[in-house]
């Protein structure tokens, strides 16, 4: 007798949602539009972002600044007491229109970068501050973060900061240029490299492959706190009678530079206390002042220091190094000796 076993086959069917749908899509890029009302240049008001939904960005999230907008539609303005944040940052050109983010007021913060390595490219203007009323206005950098760019800059008005988010020296700024051909003379590489100058603070560490510059006519750009770094790519420049004001180690390949051809020039790089340089990069000095009073100057790279003729003045230039007693600056084959900033 033969026993039959019925087999029973279960279809069991998975319904997947399509990639198309709402659920699988991740918001994480903001795109400005702005506005040509009242709050058309607020950060914080959702309907000046694409997507709108969720925004303003978050910590997560990348961010687009547009070099150009619709008609009289406003770039964008970080104006409140809370926190703006972009994980990543890009700041577009193209030609002569200019995408700009600017921060204002002393509780304006902007935090970039979200605690890891992270690029930005900034090929038009951030700016820290302005000179109407106010107080210092800050950038926060959040982790390992690369600005790169070609003609971007980072402008520093009325003492902004430049500062760490996690205050625990793990947290990183560096600039340098976009991945271009060597451009790295003054002042032929502002195209293709970025910009950090003006008047204010720079307490975060700094790895700089690329400009920065006190500009700001009888103010200081001031480098404190954690140690300055930077290849032979980059450069520290002081002109336009401003101060670049060493406050902490400054240890680079970076090329020093007061080169102007004015003889009235007051422009300054003053070793304050805590300032200390012991690295490799040349120095050009042709007009200002090379004042150092609070830390010693050394580097192994040569020294050009002579007078060049002002034509519009029918004069020469007259360089003049201020070191007081107790410290020293040395320069070339002479900086054999030198030993590491404490």
């Amino acid at each position: 007798m033969k026993v039959g076993i019925a087999t029973c086959c279960v279809l069991i069917v998975v319904l997947c949602a399509p990639l198309t749908s709402p659920l699988a899509l991740a918001r994480d890029e903001y795109t400005w539009v702005g506005y040509t009302d009242e709050d058309g240049a607020n950060w914080f008001e959702p309907s000046n972002w694409s997507p709108s939904t969720d925004a303003p960005p978050g910590s997560d999230d990348s961010v687009i600044i547009p070099a150009t907008l619709q008609t009289n539609h406003k770039m964008p303005v970080i104006s409140s007491s809370s926190e703006a944040y972009a994980q990543k940052l890009t700041i577009n050109r193209s030609g002569s229109n200019i995408g700009k983010l600017t921060v204002l007021g002393s509780t304006s913060v902007l935090i970039l970068g979200d605690g890891s390595a992270r690029t930005s490219t900034i090929n038009g203007q951030l700016v820290l501050g302005d000179h109407g009323s106010g107080s210092a206005s800050t950038m926060k950098v959040n982790g390992d973060h690369t600005v790169i760019g070609a003609g971007g800059e980072i402008l520093l008005v009325k003492q902004a900061i430049i500062d760490e988010n996690t205050n625990n020296g793990s947290d990183k700024l560096t600039i340098k240029r976009s991945g271009q051909a060597a451009c790295d003379d003054y002042p032929d590489g502002l195209a293709c490299n970025v910009l950090l100058h003006g008047e204010g603070e720079v307490k975060v560490q700094l790895d700089n492959r690329g400009f920065v510059i006190a500009d700001d006519e009888g103010l200081d750009l001031v480098l404190s706190d954690r140690t300055k770094t930077g290849t032979s790519d980059g450069w520290w420049i002081a002109e336009s009678n401003a101060r670049l004001v060493l406050q902490t180690k400054v240890n680079s390949s970076c090329h020093w530079h007061l080169g102007e051809t004015n003889c009235d020039s007051q422009s300054t790089l003053f070793l304050d206390t805590g300032g200390c340089t012991a690295g490799f990069g040349p120095v050009t000095f042709t007009a200002g002042i090379f004042e150092v009073t609070g830390g010693n100057f050394c580097t192994s790279g040569n020294i050009v220091w002579k007078s060049v003729y002002d034509s519009g003045a029918s004069e020469w230039t007259a360089p003049a190094f201020k070191v007081t007693s107790d410290k020293t600056a040395k320069f070339g084959s002479g900086a054999v000796s030198c030993t590491a900033c404490p």
